[in-house]
């Protein structure tokens, strides 16, 4: 029933507040009355500990004590910590006290024989590193994910986020360039062009759920500082320019700002430059 209404205002495109705030009011009590029953139902350990992973792994609400159970009760070498992406880091952050746990995502490193739940416990423990802002525990961990799983999905989200030579950065200049305007390519948007304007680039398409959940706040920010100076470069990854043009022609998704169509999308240059 949860995904059921969650598609539904959705698909109706109700605000992203509202089914913020529906989702943090939702009953979840059918679903741990089920989980109790399940659990009192067996007497074998092995099968309790596997329920309990896979619930606290698709579970979208945790309590407190349920995710400290699991991780009383499966040992850091378990298998079952593969149960689902992101069970440790739902549990650890679910326990109410994630800063305690720490050693047990350590231990999980130093003793789990699996290499994809190594590195995902890696980029757990980087964002946490980045969170605390524990720069030498960040590039210890940065290091240690890169080299050893270098070809993880996760170690090429760290390069984008954490490389100490990464090409955007807070303090660095935005790097170059350039690109014609959407509808006329006789304008052309660049880090020149821009210079001297205060300027947000948005990577998008129309296919992106969370880049069309995340419009009304950009349309909030334009025309509250548009007569400062400030505006948008929305940078298109669809698959055609024409696409951008129709969806543009909704009055409700004018977008009345700068727009460019990016060539090639995800396997443009410049979507290797930025990350």
């Amino acid at each position: 029933p949860y995904f059921a209404e969650q598609r539904r205002m959705m698909a109706e495109k109700v605000s992203r507040d509202s089914i913020q705030a529906w989702a943090k009011a939702y009953d979840w009590s059918g679903l741990g009355a089920l989980l109790d029953s399940a659990l009192a139902a067996t007497d074998d350990e092995d099968l309790r500990t596997t329920l309990l992973a896979a619930y606290v792994a698709n579970a979208p609400h945790v309590d407190s004590l349920t995710a400290r159970m699991l991780l009383a009760e499966v040992p850091p070498e378990s298998w079952k910590w593969t149960i689902g992406y992101g069970l440790l880091r739902q549990a650890i952050y679910a326990s109410g006290h994630p800063d305690d746990h720490a050693n047990f995502a350590m231990a999980v490193l130093r003793k789990n024989s699996n290499r994809e739940l190594r590195a995902a416990v890696l980029e757990f423990l980087l964002g946490r590193a980045y969170q605390k802002k524990a720069e030498a525990e960040i590039a210890i961990l940065y290091a240690w994910l890169v080299s050893e799983y270098p070809a993880s999905f996760q170690a090429q989200y760290a390069r984008t986020e954490f490389d100490p030579d990464r090409a955007v950065q807070v303090g660095k200049p935005v790097p170059a360039f350039s690109l014609a305007a959407l509808g006329d390519s006789t304008v052309t948007y660049s880090n020149d062009s821009m210079k001297g304007k205060v300027y947000l680039m948005d990577f998008w398409a129309v296919w992106c759920g969370p880049c069309i959940a995340e419009l009304p706040n950009l349309e909030a920010a334009y025309q509250k500082y548009k007569d400062d100076g400030f505006t948008i470069l929305s940078l298109s990854f669809d698959n055609l320019p024409e696409d951008v043009t129709k969806f543009r022609s909704d009055a409700e998704h004018k977008m009345p700002w700068l727009h460019a169509f990016v060539t090639g999308g995800f396997q443009s240059a410049l979507a290797t430059t930025f990350g």
